[in-house]
C-alpha cells in the first residue's frame, strides 16, 4: 500500500476489510463512505494497524507497524482498504475517500476491473434527481476504501477514464 502524505500526520491507521454478506440499505452505503478513522459498522476486519506518521507505504508483515487485527489474507478473495491520517491529538486530518461523488450517464467512465462490476463505489439509480432524466443517469457514491484482491494482476485492469485503486 502506498499513499500521498498528510500534513501533520502524526500516524496512518490502516484498516483492510471485509463488508458484511448482508444486504446494506442505502443509507449504510452512503454512510460507509463518510470520513472516519475506521469503517465499523459493516465490515469484517481482516487487518488493523497504525504506522508512524514518516511512512506512506507499508507491505503487511513491514517492521515498525502497531498491529492491533490480523487474520490471514486469502487470495483472489475481495478486500478493501481505509487508510487515515491522525494528527498528535488523534484527530482526524485525512482519509481515503476513493472517487468523487458523481453523476455520470456513461457506463464507459466506471472504473472496470478485469471487465467485472465497480468494486469501490456503487451505484443509486432510483435518486428523485436521476429516476427518470433523459438520457438514463445515476448518482456514484464513494465508498471510503480501495478495492484489492491478493493475486490479482493489475496489469490487466481496464480503465475507461474513471478513477481506481
Amino acid at each position: 500500500m502506498q499513499w500521498t502524505p498528510v500534513l501533520g500526520a502524526d500516524r496512518y491507521l490502516i484498516q483492510i476489510f471485509k463488508y458484511q454478506p448482508r444486504i446494506l440499505t442505502l443509507q449504510e452505503r452512503v454512510v460507509s463512505g463518510s470520513p472516519a478513522p475506521v469503517l465499523t459498522s459493516v465490515t469484517h476486519d481482516v487487518f488493523l494497524a497504525a504506522v508512524p506518521g514518516t511512512v506512506t507505504e507499508y507491505r503487511i508483515g513491514d517492521a515498525g507497524a502497531t498491529i492491533y487485527y490480523s487474520e490471514p489474507l486469502r487470495m483472489r478473495q475481495e478486500y478493501y482498504i481505509r487508510i487515515s491520517a491522525l494528527d498528535a491529538d488523534g484527530a482526524l486530518i485525512g482519509t481515503s475517500t476513493g472517487p468523487s461523488i458523481a453523476r455520470n450517464s456513461d457506463l464507459r467512465q466506471i472504473f472496470l476491473w478485469q471487465g467485472e462490476v465497480p468494486q469501490d463505489f456503487f451505484a443509486d439509480f432510483s435518486s428523485p434527481e436521476v429516476a427518470n432524466s433523459t438520457p438514463p443517469s445515476y448518482l456514484l457514491y464513494a465508498r471510503g476504501a480501495f478495492w484489492v484482491s491478493p493475486g490479482a494482476d493489475p496489469t490487466k485492469a481496464q480503465t475507461g477514464g474513471g478513477g481506481g485503486p
